[in-house]
């Protein structure tokens, strides 16, 4: 993990957390009067607000993660046309050739095995081979415009692997972003859901519990329990 990598301060689903500041929202507005007294007005208020319609507006991780997998659908496409680009001509190089160096010099490799940048290596040297041996291995049906479309599928495929990796690495730039963005929303929220319990601490468990984020012992702390039991009257 990166030192700089963010952490969630909040222990829920980013789903939760926007439905606890909305109804946080909704309880401060309904106790403006009390919130008031603690010099909390609507610009204060709009902190939370303002805060949890960007995290709203941030792509989801699902969203991201599809932008991956279209991305690695296309390449893995594009991959396995080159393969069977690559497959005919070995098997001309093959029939004319057998395994003398003229063969070997091709350097196919295990086909069906090769990481994508191999594969592109491979086309690569595939097509360079190909155009100095092409007047020989026309007799077997290789044509100049055979080896100019495997350099395009070839360019194609370094292409969708920049794409994916644009997208993996967009994913995690994006996840950093929502973690900041969500730990800056509770701790506003944290804080303004304390000053609610102060409010009516001992005063009104209903509107107490309103402002209970999570369940624990503080809100600061990852949860902050039910109301406290007023001491007994004497």
């Amino acid at each position: 993990m990166a030192l700089n990598e963010e952490q969630r301060a909040y222990k829920m689903g980013d789903d939760v957390l926007m439905q606890k500041a909305d109804f946080l929202l909704k309880s401060m507005q309904r106790d403006a009067a009390d919130f008031a007294s603690r010099n909390v007005d609507g610009t204060r208020r709009n902190e939370i607000d303002d805060t949890n319609r960007q995290f709203k507006d941030l792509p989801t991780d699902p969203e991201l993660l599809g932008l991956i997998t279209t991305a690695t659908e296309a390449k893995n496409a594009t991959a396995l046309e080159l393969r069977k680009r690559i497959s005919r001509v070995r098997s001309m190089a093959e029939t004319l050739y057998g395994n003398s160096g003229k063969y070997k010099v091709f350097n196919f490799g295990e086909l069906s095995l090769l990481p994508d940048t191999d594969l592109y290596r491979t086309a690569k040297r595939v097509v360079r081979v190909g155009t100095n041996l092409l007047t020989e291995l026309a007799s077997e049906g290789l044509a100049t415009a055979m080896l100019n479309e495997m350099a395009a599928l070839a360019t194609d495929l370094d292409d969708n692997m920049d794409k994916v990796a644009e997208a993996e690495e967009n994913r995690d730039i994006k996840t950093q972003e929502r973690i900041r963005v969500g730990n800056r929303l509770w701790s506003l929220m944290v804080k303004y859901a304390d000053i609610g319990k102060s409010l009516f601490e001992f005063t009104d468990e209903a509107r107490y519990n309103d402002y209970v984020l999570t369940d624990g012992t503080s809100n600061s702390g990852g949860g902050n329990g039910p109301a406290p039991t007023p001491p007994p009257t004497v």
